[in-house]
């Protein structure tokens, strides 16, 4: 709750990206600010769900001159019941006209087996990206 701008949750950028710059005028910024700590080492994340199901979110890079992407995670609440929310940013550092930006990723949905199986499932995904 360090942050000015919390709302039940927040944005994490990877460990070499910058800050994001806005104008001082953006009355929500739900998005836009992220934490200095802790950062993100490796372009996947994970989150347990009902049933013993996990949700895996993988991407092909975290940072880069161009282009970054960020994970969210947001606790929104009913009187209840916790609605998580796992997000991710795709964040262009500076857009040109007439360039392609994009991503490769990868959702996975199965049964939660433990942390070091969802790191494998990463890193088998991963390996076949440098192959390609």
């Amino acid at each position: 709750k360090a942050h000015p701008d919390w709302n039940g949750g927040g944005s994490y950028r990877a460990i070499s990206a910058n800050d994001l710059k806005y104008d001082d005028n953006l009355r929500h910024r739900l998005n836009n600010w992220s934490y200095d700590w802790p950062r993100i080492a490796r372009p996947f994340y994970y989150g347990r769900a009902r049933h013993g199901m996990t949700l895996i979110l993988m991407f092909d890079r975290l940072v880069s001159e161009r282009d970054q992407i960020r994970f969210s995670l947001f606790k929104f609440k009913l009187r209840t019941h916790p609605r998580p929310a796992w997000d991710f940013q795709y964040v262009v550092n500076r857009v040109d006209s007439d360039t392609e930006y994009g991503f490769c990723g990868r959702l996975v949905w199965k049964k939660f087996v433990s942390a070091e199986d969802c790191l494998q499932e990463y890193e088998r995904w991963a390996a076949g990206l440098a192959v390609e």
